[in-house]
């Protein structure tokens, strides 16, 4: 399943990417988020974009009712890599 995961968010950078450049920027999150939110945006300046999978699957508790674009939005990308993994298995 890892290699999957791998293999799917190489083949979805742009996106995890753009996302994960969305959550680091946010400003109004919680001080306990500080600690998931440094390690995403380290993350986002590494060359494999796997390594943002974890980072932005970390974030997801600190966001709430203002940020419902970027739940959604990470919330379709998990829908879409579960989805691949489940069928490469």
């Amino acid at each position: 399943a890892d290699r999957a995961t791998a293999t799917w968010a190489r083949a979805h950078a742009a996106d995890l990417r753009r996302l994960a450049g969305q959550i680091s920027a946010l400003d109004d999150l919680a001080p306990e988020a500080c600690p998931a939110q440094t390690a995403l945006h380290t993350a986002l300046g590494a060359a494999d974009a796997a390594e943002l999978v974890a980072p932005l699957t970390d974030m997801r508790p600190y966001l709430d009712a203002r940020h419902t674009g970027l739940v959604a939005s990470l919330d379709a990308l998990e829908d879409r890599r579960t989805t691949k993994a489940a069928t490469d298995d």
